[in-house]
């Protein structure tokens, strides 16, 4: 069975715990481990620079960038203490305020600041899952500032050829190191989330064999339960058939002579047997031309109301047909039965026994 867990919709703020607790803590810890060795090594190179050719204002952007190198050190120790939303802060919003300082007081060297902010983009990209145009959109700004400063605020420094030349080359070589850096770690998720892609699709393969495994087992077990209905509908419509024989067959008519007809009785007469008496009586009479009618209760155990009222209601029925009906078999306990019952028999003739009604 294959449990889906549901997404949590993440803010602006969301910590990269919550996206992936080990490869992506793995790359911020890289990012900032190449991060800090290269910010602090940029210090001396811009504070020697600054002695060298007596730069005030490069000397200040040394300053700069060693405070930037310091907040890498407190994000380096959010990071610790498992904040990694706040790292992340601290490292893109710490670069931008700098790049921005530094365009403003050497204007001249906006081409390699401008730059900065993609990586910024980049880093916010590749760390912070969810909506980030809305914090894309400040780093273009940031980019469109820094070449209007430097297109439109005069330099208070002339700066060499050869400085500009080796800054140019130093702060591209480490940005490109840092997108290159950004770039290996994008491949390495992707190539994670098709390792997990892949194995999800094993399992759903997995799961559809085992749905048509099941599937095929449920087939089967409906053909076998449709063919114990289908077997158990013809035993019922079998017995249905043995049903009515047994009716027909508990009160039979025989026909004696071409005037008379007999219906032997035996058993107990409930009321579903008296129903089926009558019926079986009208029905044989009303295609028949015969003039008597004898009714054997000799193996009828016992006669009473409703017994003697069932008998009745066939004779009075066999009168309107006008056929004669002659009740055979009433034994002595019988006939103090229907004494003691003070049923009315008048209606019918009664003989002792068969050959009796016979003669």
């Amino acid at each position: 069975m294959i449990h889906v867990t549901p997404q949590t919709p993440m803010g602006p703020t969301t910590s990269l715990e919550s996206m992936n607790p080990a490869l992506d803590r793995a790359h911020l810890q890289q990012l900032l481990a190449w991060l800090t060795p290269i910010i602090f090594g940029f210090v001396p190179l811009y504070g020697g620079m600054a002695i060298i050719i007596g730069d005030l204002y490069t000397g200040i952007n040394a300053a700069v960038v060693f405070i930037y190198g310091v907040v890498l050190l407190i994000a380096r120790r959010q990071f610790r203490c498992n904040h990694a939303s706040i790292s992340i802060g601290l490292i893109c919003g710490g670069l931008l305020g700098a790049v921005l300082v530094m365009t403003l007081l050497q204007p001249a060297l906006y081409p390699n600041f401008a730059v900065v902010p993609l990586l910024v983009a980049a880093i916010l990209l590749a760390y912070t899952p969810g909506p980030n145009l809305r914090r894309i959109v400040p780093c273009w700004l940031v980019t469109v500032l820094i070449t209007c400063l430097g297109e439109l605020v005069p330099s208070s420094t002339e700066l060499p050829t050869w400085l500009l030349s080796t800054l140019l080359v130093s702060s591209l070589g480490a940005t490109a190191a840092f997108v290159l850096l950004l770039l290996w770690q994008s491949q390495q998720r992707q190539t994670r989330m098709l390792t997990q892609l892949q194995a999800a699709h094993m399992t759903l393969k997995q799961t559809y064999s085992q749905l048509e495994i099941h599937t095929e087992a449920l087939s089967a077990a409906l053909h076998e339960v449709e063919a114990r209905a289908a077997m158990q509908e013809r035993l019922l419509e079998e017995n249905s058939q043995q049903a009515r024989v047994i009716r027909e067959l508990s009160v039979p008519v025989l026909a004696i002579s071409d005037q008379a007809l007999i219906m032997p009785l035996v058993g107990a007469l409930d009321s579903t047997r008296l129903v089926l008496l009558q019926e079986q009586a009208l029905q044989t009479l009303e295609h028949t031309n015969v003039r008597h009618l004898i009714l054997d209760i000799t193996g009828v155990p016992v006669v009473d109301t409703q017994v003697a009222q069932g008998l009745l209601a066939v004779v009075q029925a066999a009168r309107l047909l006008g056929v004669e009906v002659r009740l055979v078999g009433v034994r002595p306990e019988v006939a103090q039965t229907i004494v003691g019952l003070g049923l009315d028999l008048t209606q019918m003739r009664t003989y002792r026994d068969l050959r009796t009604a016979l003669v």
